[in-house]
């Protein structure tokens, strides 16, 4: 059905294979039934088929082992454009808020590098829906895993990138960002960022918003990248997979609906 001309067979298909594998008795055998459908996933055309395929990616990534990382991030790098250019886009909210779901649990499970490196690359696009996307999911990320992942050269070129671009909305973005990476980073972001190539009038707006600013030293991360080669098997015997979900979801629909 996944293979079907039809988006309706399509859709269907992608509910009955998460349905499949979440209730799996054996995952690893029933895994690797799929192993060619599960890099075309996030390619999907259709909108309501879309919501449906990027369903299956939490299954796939919280059931990852320790021995599997490698082939999962293997699959991440296929994954990157769909989420990105798709899913982080799309018409849907529904859809937003899962691509940033999956997102931030793939930087759970060691892909951080490489979402940050996309990101980067992202936050250039000339479309401003990947760019705004790309910047709600570094703010995202800031707020779940802090300067754990985000680090302060990363956030200085996104900014940048995002207060360059011709859209008012993501200029807007950019400032706001700005702002939360001030409380990250403190005087230290400050310094970074009135070294960079912006305008004085918007520096000195940057600054002035600074200002009023509480930047505690003490600031914690809400979440982890606990999910590397040497903890994974202990995380997964400690936490359901449900509940890894549920939590990633509770905080990523919690900062989307700021930007809506």
């Amino acid at each position: 059905a996944i293979l079907s001309k039809k988006w309706k067979e399509r859709m269907n298909g992608y509910k009955k294979l998460t349905t499949f594998l979440t209730n799996s008795n054996n995952y690893i055998d029933d895994y690797s039934k799929y192993l060619l459908l599960y890099p075309k996933l996030c390619n999907e055309a259709n909108i309501a088929a879309l919501a449906e395929s990027l369903k299956v990616l939490p299954v796939l990534i919280t059931h990852t082992t320790a021995d599997d990382l490698n082939h999962l991030i293997e699959l991440a790098q296929q994954w990157m454009k769909g989420l990105y250019t798709k899913g982080l886009t799309a018409s849907r909210s529904s859809v937003k808020e899962q691509s940033l779901i999956n997102l931030s649990l793939l930087v759970e499970y060691n892909c951080a590098t490489l979402i940050c490196q996309q990101a980067l690359i992202y936050s250039q696009n000339t479309s401003w829906k990947i760019a705004h996307g790309t910047g709600i999911l570094i703010d995202l990320l800031l707020k779940e895993f802090g300067k754990d992942v985000i680090t302060i050269q990363l956030l200085q070129s996104i900014i940048v990138n995002l207060l360059a671009h011709s859209n008012g909305q993501v200029r807007s973005l950019g400032l706001s960002l700005c702002n939360h990476a001030y409380t990250w980073y403190g005087e230290e972001f400050r310094n970074i960022i009135n070294e960079t190539k912006i305008k004085a009038t918007l520096l000195k707006d940057i600054n002035k918003h600074f200002d009023q600013i509480h930047h505690s030293t003490d600031k914690v991360a809400l979440k982890k990248v606990k999910y590397t080669t040497s903890h994974l098997n202990d995380a997964n015997n400690n936490t359901t997979s449900t509940t890894k979900m549920n939590q990633s979801m509770e905080i990523t629909f919690d900062i989307f609906n700021i930007y809506v």
